[in-house]
Parts: C-alpha cells; sequence; structure tokens
C-alpha cells in the first residue's frame, strides 16, 4: 500500500466519519453531548489516530 493510496483511504474515512458526526449532531441538537456524538467523535479520533499510524509506518 503506497502513502498516496493510503492517503485516499484516510481521507474517505474522515470524511465519512465527519459527514455521521454531522448527522448525529442535526438529529440531538437540543440535547446536550448524546452517547451516540460520543461514540461518533471517539470512532473519528481514533481512525485518524489509525491513519496517522499507518502514514508514519508505511514509507
Amino acid at each position: 500500500l503506497s502513502k498516496k493510496a493510503n492517503f485516499i483511504i484516510t481521507s474517505r474515512i474522515l470524511y465519512f466519519s465527519n459527514k455521521n458526526d454531522e448527522d448525529d449532531r442535526t438529529k440531538t441538537r437540543n440535547s446536550t453531548i448524546s452517547p451516540l456524538q460520543l461514540s461518533s467523535v471517539i470512532s473519528y479520533s481514533l481512525s485518524f489516530f489509525l491513519s496517522s499510524i499507518l502514514l508514519v509506518l508505511i514509507p
């Protein structure tokens, strides 16, 4: 897997998690931070963390 391909996959993952996060936000605008929002934030940061590790590991 090249860095470019990995970057494309990463950006797609981040895009979709961002999209889901926005959907959650519109659904739960009236309430405080919901478990759904929290999980999407966690999954977003996890995917970002994993992708950054991959970018470092793959030359």
